[in-house]
Formats: C-alpha cells, sequence, structure tokens
C-alpha cells in the first residue's frame, strides 16, 4: 500500500471545510435554542436546553484556534484555555444527553404509568446532581 501524501493544499481544503462544518453547527444549535427559548408555544426541558448548550459550545471549543490550525504557533493562555475545553466539552456533553435522555424516559414512564412520580424523582434527583 501507498502511503497517502498530504500536500499543503490538501490540508488546507481540510481544515477549511472542517472549520465551516463547526460554523454551521454552531449556527444551527445556537438558532434552535433561540428558537425554542423564544417561542411560547415550544416547551423543552431544563435537560434539553442544557445538552443543546454543550453542544454548541462543543463547536466554540474547535472554534478558538480558527486560521491557528496550520500556520504560527498560538498563544499559551488560549492553548490552555482551548486543551480545557477539548478535555472537558466531550464528556460534559455526553453527561448532559445522558440526563436528557433518562428525563425523557421518566417523562415517558410517567405518561404511561401515571401516578407513580418516577418523572419528579428523576427530575429533582438529576437537578441535585448538577
Amino acid at each position: 500500500m501507498e502511503k497517502e501524501s498530504f500536500s499543503a493544499d490538501t490540508v488546507d481544503t481540510k481544515v477549511i471545510a472542517y472549520d465551516i462544518l463547526l460554523f454551521v453547527g454552531f449556527y444551527v444549535t445556537g438558532v434552535v435554542i433561540l428558537t425554542a427559548a423564544c417561542s411560547s408555544r415550544v416547551h423543552r426541558s431544563w435537560n434539553w436546553y442544557m445538552a443543546m448548550t454543550f453542544w454548541n459550545l462543543s463547536c466554540v471549543e474547535h472554534l478558538l484556534l480558527l486560521s491557528r490550525q496550520t500556520g504560527p504557533q498560538p498563544p499559551y493562555g488560549l492553548c490552555l484555555i482551548g486543551a480545557a475545553f477539548v478535555y472537558s466539552a466531550p464528556s460534559a456533553s455526553a453527561f448532559a444527553t445522558a440526563c436528557l435522555v433518562v428525563q425523557f424516559y421518566a417523562t415517558i414512564h410517567e405518561v404511561l404509568l401515571p401516578r407513580r412520580g418516577l418523572e419528579k424523582l428523576v427530575s429533582r434527583t438529576l437537578s441535585t446532581a448538577l
């Protein structure tokens, strides 16, 4: 097998495409969050807002190094903040999504089997855990 060689143009094109996808993800999640927050007819749980906010911040973490991905080394402070985000954001996003799934399960369980109080218990437990 031959090793794939990367030219500077190929790497720059891939980095630009990645940055564009990050901007699109940031913009779309931001629009969805703002639409839900400003609409009087759309009701979302606080877990949904938390999960969407963490996914939006996941885009921001990678955009911190915009235009410094292939060029000169970024300042130390920016690297430190970027490293903190890169290592913490995926686990925070996963935890927020897991909380959303647990609350979704409890809500569906409450609708199907009322008078058990599981949704209130889960909501209270998750709010104290955070």
